[in-house]
C-alpha cells in the first residue's frame, strides 16, 4: 500500500481543508479554539488522513453513517482514536436517513460515508431528501473533486445564476440584514396566534368524529382509530419518524408537539422508506428519549435490510411500528378515483411477516389486531427500549381503508387517442 502523504500545515490550514466556514448548520465550536490556540506559529505535520479527522473533530463530528469501504480504511482506521463513532448500515440510502433523522433531532451534523463508484450514488435520494428538508449533512467519498470557496465578488454566478448577489462574509452580512428589516415586522402575532388556536380547536373536534371506517361501515378497525390508540400511549417526549403512504398521511393529523425538533417527516422531496432509517438516527442523537417510527407496509419494505443492522453490536433501541394493508395505499386510491379501478402494481404480498423476519433477526417482533392489542404492545415496547434496550417491531394490522389522495390538482383521468392491444406485440 503507498504511504499516505505527508503534509506540513497550520492548524488554520487544516481547517480550511475540507469545510469552509460557509457550510450551512455549522457553528464555531470551542473545541476547534481550544485546537487551534497557541499553534499559530508552528506548523503541524500530519497526513492526510489525520488532517481529515482533525477537521472532523474542530466541527464537533462525532457520527458517521454508511458502509464501510477500503478506500475509506485509512480514515476509519483513526476513528476510535478521535472519538468518533462509525455506524455501519445495511444500504447507503438508509445511512443518508439516519444522517438527516440524527441532524434534525439533535440540531449537529454528522457524516456520511460512500466508497467511491456505486456507493456514492446510492446517496442521491438522501441528499436530495436533506437538501429539500434544508437539513445540513456532510458526505465523504473517495477522490471527489476539489472546489474552491471564498468570498470573491468576481466568482459570484459563475458557476449558476443568483438573483441577487452579495460580496462579503456570510455572516456579517446576515447581521446587517436583520439590522435593516423594518421595526413592524412581526405585528400581528396576537391576532395569528387566536387564528390558529380557533384553527387548531376545530381540527381537533373533526378528528374525534373519524371514528368510523369512511369506506366500509361495518368496520371499526380503520388508520384512525390506530392513530388514537398511539397517541394515547405515546411519551409527551418521545421522538417520531413517519414515512409517505397512506396510513402515515392519514396520521399526520394526531400527533402534537410541546417542543421542536420532535418530528420526522420525509419532506417534500418524499423518500419511500424514510420513516425506519430516520428514526435510527434520531435514537443515535437522542438515545435517552423514546423513539417510535412509523411506516406502511410498502415503504417499510424499502428499508426493511436495516433490520439485520440495527441489532449489530451497540446500536441503540428503537421502537418500529409497521401499518399492514397489503397495498400501496396511496397509489391504490389513485386507481379507484382516476384510472377506473385498473389496479397495476398495487397489491402487495400477503404472506410476507414482517413481525416474524424481526425475530429471525434477533429483534422483538408483536404483532397486533385491535386497539387494545396495539395500545398494549406499543406501551410495552417503548418501556422495553428504554428499561431493557429492546428494538421491536409492531407489526398493526389494518382494513384497507383509503384515504384522501395527496395531488388531486395534479390528477385526472386518461385520455385515449390510439388503441393498444395486446396483439400488438412484437415476438
Amino acid at each position: 500500500m503507498r504511504a499516505a502523504p505527508i503534509l506540513s500545515m497550520t492548524s488554520q490550514d487544516v481547517a480550511r481543508l475540507l469545510l469552509s466556514r460557509q457550510t450551512a448548520g455549522l457553528r464555531s465550536f470551542s473545541a476547534a479554539s481550544k485546537l487551534m490556540h497557541g499553534q499559530r506559529k508552528a506548523p503541524m505535520r500530519m497526513t492526510t488522513e489525520e488532517a481529515f479527522v482533525k477537521t472532523l473533530q474542530m466541527h464537533g463530528i462525532k457520527n458517521a453513517f454508511g458502509i464501510i469501504g477500503s478506500a475509506m480504511m485509512p480514515i476509519s482506521d483513526l476513528f476510535p482514536k478521535a472519538g468518533i463513532k462509525f455506524w455501519d448500515c445495511a444500504h447507503e440510502c438508509n445511512a443518508g436517513m439516519m444522517a438527516d433523522g440524527y441532524t434534525r433531532t439533535t440540531g449537529k451534523m454528522s457524516m456520511m460515508i460512500a466508497q467511491n463508484g456505486p456507493g456514492i450514488t446510492n446517496f442521491l435520494t438522501p441528499v436530495k431528501t436533506a437538501y429539500w428538508n434544508h437539513t445540513p449533512l456532510l458526505l465523504v467519498t473517495p477522490q471527489a473533486a476539489n472546489k474552491k470557496v471564498d468570498i470573491n465578488g468576481d466568482r459570484i454566478g459563475l458557476t449558476t445564476s443568483v438573483d441577487v448577489g452579495i460580496q462579503g462574509d456570510a455572516g456579517l452580512v446576515a447581521e446587517q440584514l436583520l439590522q435593516q428589516l423594518a421595526p413592524e415586522a412581526g405585528s400581528g402575532r396576537a391576532e395569528r396566534a387566536a387564528l390558529v388556536k380557533e384553527k387548531k380547536a376545530a381540527w381537533a373536534a373533526e378528528l374525534e368524529s373519524l371514528d368510523h371506517e369512511l369506506d366500509d361501515e361495518g368496520t371499526t378497525w380503520n388508520p384512525s382509530r390506530a392513530w388514537r390508540a398511539i397517541m394515547r400511549v405515546m411519551p409527551k417526549e418521545a421522538n417520531m419518524s413517519s414515512d409517505i403512504g397512506n396510513n402515515c398521511a392519514i396520521g399526520n393529523a394526531y400527533p402534537s408537539f410541546a417542543s421542536p425538533r420532535k418530528y420526522l417527516a420525509p419532506g417534500l422531496f418524499g423518500p419511500c422508506g424514510y420513516g425506519f432509517p430516520a428514526i435510527l438516527g434520531a435514537k443515535v442523537g437522542n438515545p435517552d428519549v423514546p423513539v417510535v417510527g412509523f411506516a406502511g407496509d410498502g415503504a417499510f419494505g424499502i428499508s426493511v435490510n436495516e433490520i439485520t443492522a440495527c441489532g449489530r453490536g451497540d446500536w441503540p433501541p428503537v421502537t418500529m411500528v409497521v401499518f399492514r394493508n397489503f397495498q400501496w395505499g396511496a397509489e391504490k386510491r389513485n386507481t379507484t378515483l382516476w384510472y377506473d379501478d385498473n389496479f397495476v402494481g398495487t397489491e402487495l404480498n400477503k404472506g410476507v411477516e414482517y413481525a416474524e423476519m424481526a425475530k429471525a433477526c434477533g429483534l422483538k417482533g408483536v404483532k397486533v389486531q385491535s386497539v387494545e392489542q396495539l395500545e398494549r404492545a406499543l406501551s410495552s415496547a417503548i418501556e422495553g427500549q428504554m428499561k431493557r434496550g429492546e428494538t421491536t417491531l409492531v407489526e398493526v394490522l389494518l382494513n384497507q381503508e383509503l384515504g384522501e389522495p395527496f395531488r388531486r390538482d395534479a390528477m385526472k383521468a386518461p385520455v385515449q387517442v390510439a388503441p393498444i392491444n395486446a396483439s400488438d406485440m412484437a415476438e
